[in-house]
C-alpha cells in the first residue's frame, strides 16, 4: 500500500490470517468502489477522520475493541508469528514495520506494546 500512507512511503505487513485478510481487502475495494475510489469520501482529513470514528463506533469497536486497542492486539500476534522463526531482537523489528514504523524502532515497540517484557 502507498497511496493514503503517512508521507506516502511503501508500507509492507505480515498477514497471519491469509483468508481474513483477503475478505477484508475484497470488502475495502467494495467500498471504494462505491465512494468514488476512496475508502472514506470526505473533503478534508478532519471530515474522514469524524466518519470514521463514527463508522467505528456504530460497529461497535469501542473499548477492548477499538481500532488502537485491535493495533496491539495485531502486535501481540505478528510477535508471535515471527517468534516462531526469528530472534528477539529480529522479531521486535519485523513487528515495528509491520506497525509502520522503522526496523530501528524495536525498543519503542517493546516498551510500548509489551510493557512486561525487557528489550535486548
Amino acid at each position: 500500500m502507498v497511496f493514503g500512507t503517512e508521507g506516502g512511503r511503501l508500507r509492507e505487513t505480515t498477514v497471519i490470517d491469509r483468508e481474513k485478510t483477503l475478505n477484508a481487502i475484497n470488502f475495502a475495494i467494495k467500498v471504494a468502489g462505491e465512494n468514488n475510489g476512496k475508502l472514506i469520501d470526505k473533503h478534508n482529513l478532519h471530515q474522514a477522520i469524524g466518519l470514521f470514528r463514527r463508522v467505528a463506533m456504530a460497529a461497535g469497536l469501542t473499548g477492548k475493541n477499538s481500532p488502537h486497542s485491535l493495533r496491539y492486539a495485531y502486535a501481540e500476534d505478528a510477535a508471535k508469528f515471527h517468534g516462531n522463526t526469528m530472534s528477539h531482537k529480529e522479531t521486535l523489528a519485523m513487528v515495528s514495520m509491520d506497525l509502520g514504523h522503522a526496523d530501528g524502532r524495536g525498543r519503542y515497540i517493546s516498551q510500548v506494546y509489551y510493557k512486561n517484557e525487557q528489550s535486548e
